[in-house]
């Protein structure tokens, strides 16, 4: 995973009942195109997927106590599909190299998060778990309706980060996603009208009366 952290961001409203503070954000991503986002809509899966993860500075001390308890956190996901170049995105992508092989750092000053987020502000929302260890059930998910578009050229930066050290063997970053996990009982609101759907419609005989 490729983890970008923040010192202070802070999203509030919606389905939050209080401000939560961005922590970092990071990329889920897939091998190819055909796979690589953790959530689906109506079964379609994205090539990539990006979250901000937020946690809730009003309740808990620290980060570290809100991934254990109900509400602690708050992630919001973006899907990511193949399309135009991202130009604000491309600031991200130019420091990759710097930090392709495993346990690298650099410094990544002067970058605004919502720069990343889709235009339409249309979102759905369930309550949730992390999709990485340890996996609590602490999450209020955001999952934004319009994905973003990024380019085959930034995609393939992302795809060149190594899960290896230097001198190792070299393991590309890739399929860093966790598995599509059955709903449960969970219920999903959406914060629009869902569309009319019809399904084997047929042409009908109108007669006046």
């Amino acid at each position: 995973m490729c983890v970008v952290v923040f010192v202070i961001a802070v999203v509030s409203g919606g389905p939050l009942e209080n401000p939560y503070r961005l922590k970092q954000f990071h990329f889920h991503w897939g091998a190819n195109n055909d796979w690589g986002s953790e959530h689906t809509v109506d079964s379609k899966v994205f090539p990539a997927e990006l979250h901000l993860v937020h946690w809730n500075c009003s309740r808990y001390r620290t980060f570290e106590e809100a991934i254990m308890e109900e509400n602690g956190l708050a992630v919001i996901g973006i899907f990511i599909k193949l399309g135009r170049h991202h130009e604000k995105l491309q600031k991200l992508v130019d420091i990759l190299p710097s930090v392709r092989y495993k346990e690298s750092l650099t410094e990544f000053n002067y970058f605004d998060p919502s720069c990343l987020l889709p235009t339409c502000s249309d979102y759905w929302t369930y309550s949730g778990s992390l999709t990485t260890p340890p996996l609590t059930e602490s999450v209020t998910w955001i999952m934004m309706k319009k994905p973003i578009e990024v380019d085959h050229s930034q995609l393939a930066v992302f795809r060149s980060l190594l899960y290896t050290a230097v001198g190792e063997e070299e393991k590309n970053m890739v399929d860093n996603f966790r598995p599509l996990q059955p709903l449960m009982n969970r219920t999903v609101h959406s914060s629009f009208e869902p569309a009319l759907k019809m399904s084997n419609f047929k042409k009908a005989d109108v007669q006046a009366g």
